[in-house]
């Protein structure tokens, strides 16, 4: 559901006169970044898209309150007024889409023969294990998870809102933490496309031409629709022709480097997140770790793609902020600093650069949460989430960038 923007002026001025100076004077209006609020698991009725609007609108005030009290949010995110955080946000509900996946769930998790016993203790653990999981589980069959990032896409870049190109964060609960992370993996331009050919080993005139085209950096949504690569019978990505090259004439494949790297710009723009375009990531209660934890592999794809988005974010001044409860039980941390520059600067053979983006983990500790409702703690109490973002924006700044002369 997008809640538009009403009587914004996107990179406008408004002109006012200035009697004192007496010539006509430029105020810039601070461009506003849209906070994307994207749901967790268990939200598959009609009721569930009701209460997430309900949730972010108590929520997102208070995200407004502290960034915009925090002075590093302010310089670094805001750029000294340049940047304003909207009051309006994008709430993602994609809940819908797995709700007869989840119903048929729910009558076998509630059999009679599980509920039997007295205490019913693995029962009841069972439920809260199966209602917390299911999405995250639903959204990783290829077919599910591609279906709903697409609609993300597309939610965001609506050509027929003004608000469509404006810069966000992104903002996933739960299993929509999965979805915010596989959205960068797929929808940013971090690949570099003469570094990721030599990675899969393309042929070499194909390499030849991609130094001689213009575009240098593409997403990798944009290489899988553009049958520029595939996956393998072995899950790995393989450029489109490996291994049929002997079987084909050199004249169809030589029209095929042609025309795909003729349109290779098309396919970035309309695949792809412009550069610039997302300024942060929130991740809470987020079992991610879990769920890819085959990205610590150097010799799997998920390692090298994951490798070079952290670089491109660090690089390119995009912040991620993984927060969990201590109570919440699926909730696991990123890796630590040491260990990010470590993989990257191993995978990539080249430490990335520090261009004011950083990854930062946070385990909160407050009061409020036990083991059965801490992965609710983040919309149950927003006041105490919203100031943990703000100084887990502020840690993570100092911690990546010491030098920089700021108070702590």
């Amino acid at each position: 559901m997008r809640f538009k923007l009403w009587g914004r002026i996107a990179c406008s001025s408004l002109l006012t006169a200035s009697l004192s100076i007496g010539h006509v004077r430029a105020e810039t209006v601070p461009q506003p970044i849209e906070f994307v609020y994207i749901h967790g698991t268990n939200q598959n009725s009609p009721e569930s898209h009701t209460n997430f609007n309900q949730r972010v609108a108590k929520l997102h005030p208070q995200i407004m309150t502290a960034m915009n009290h925090e002075p590093l949010v302010k310089s670094r995110l805001l750029e000294n007024g340049k940047l304003s955080i909207s009051p309006q946000t994008l709430n993602f509900f994609w809940g819908d889409r797995s709700r007869v996946a989840i119903q048929a769930m729910k009558r076998n998790v509630l059999s009679p023969q599980l509920m039997a016993g007295f205490l019913r203790l693995a029962a009841r653990a069972r439920q809260k294990l199966d209602y917390t999981l299911h999405d995250a589980i639903w959204l990783e069959k290829d077919s599910n998870k591609k279906g709903v990032l697409n609609d993300l896409f597309l939610a965001l870049n609506d050509p027929d809102t003004p608000d469509g190109q404006q810069p966000i964060v992104l903002m996933g609960h739960s299993a929509g933490s999965l979805l915010a992370f596989n959205l960068l993996l797929y929808r940013l331009p971090y690949l570099d496309i003469q570094a990721f050919a030599t990675e899969l080993n393309v042929d070499p005139r194909m390499l030849a031409d991609i130094k001689t085209q213009g575009t240098s950096h593409t997403c990798l949504e944009a290489l899988l629709s553009s049958s520029a690569i595939r996956y393998n019978a072995e899950g790995n990505l393989t450029p489109f022709f490996k291994g049929l090259e002997p079987s084909l004439p050199e004249s169809l494949l030589q029209d095929y480097r042609n025309q795909w790297l003729a349109n290779l710009p098309i396919y970035t723009k309309q695949y792809c997140l412009a550069p610039g375009r997302v300024k942060g990531i929130v991740t809470f209660g987020s079992p991610l770790t879990m769920f890819y934890s085959t990205v610590a592999n150097p010799k799997k794809d998920e390692n090298y793609l994951t490798a070079s988005m952290m670089s491109y974010l660090i690089a390119n001044n995009v912040f991620w902020l993984h927060i969990n409860h201590f109570n919440d039980f699926i909730a696991v941390p990123l890796p630590e600093k040491k260990q990010i520059l470590g993989m990257i600067t191993e995978r990539l053979s080249l430490a990335p650069t520090l261009g004011g983006g950083f990854i930062q983990n946070k385990v909160c500790m407050q009061r409020g949460a036990n083991v059965l409702n801490a992965h609710s703690w983040y919309w149950n109490k927003p006041r105490d989430f919203a100031q943990s973002i703000a100084q887990t924006y502020r840690l993570g700044y100092q911690e990546w960038y010491p030098d920089q002369g700021i108070a702590k």
